[in-house]
């Protein structure tokens, strides 16, 4: 994998997360969002080869690290997990004119795992 164009940096409670379009494979480019210091991104879109359709994914591992490692209140991460989407909505709508120009877009508004991700990230934390 390698990450070859910036787009945008954002800092939530104490994770840094970055979007670049990389390359997963020679040819293959995909848009997602690193944790800073992480080699795989937590969130990407690639195209899918089966059906040409933009999907996105996510890796569960790093959805728990952030989970298990956040120190923020449950109603800190509430506000942190709303900003991430926004972040991450905005990005995509980059991604989508960079990368995925003219394609059939699956966006993450829309995506129902996101809200799994999240909830379990807020529900993470202890009660304060």
């Amino acid at each position: 994998m390698k990450k070859l164009i910036f787009v945008d940096t954002i800092l939530l409670g104490s994770f840094t997360f970055k979007a670049y379009i990389f390359e997963i494979k020679l040819d293959k480019i995909a848009y997602g969002i690193f944790i800073e210091s992480m080699q795989s991104p937590l969130l990407w879109m690639q195209k899918d080869n089966k059906d040409e359709k933009i999907r996105i994914s996510f890796d569960e591992d790093l959805v728990q690290y952030i989970t298990s490692n956040s120190k923020a209140s449950k109603r800190q991460r509430k506000l942190i997990a709303q900003e991430l989407i926004k972040f991450i909505v905005c990005n995509e709508k980059k991604a989508a004119n960079l990368v995925f120009k003219e394609e059939n877009l699956e966006y993450l508004i829309n995506h129902k795992e996101i809200v799994l991700n999240m909830n379990y990230y807020i529900n993470g934390a202890k009660s304060n």
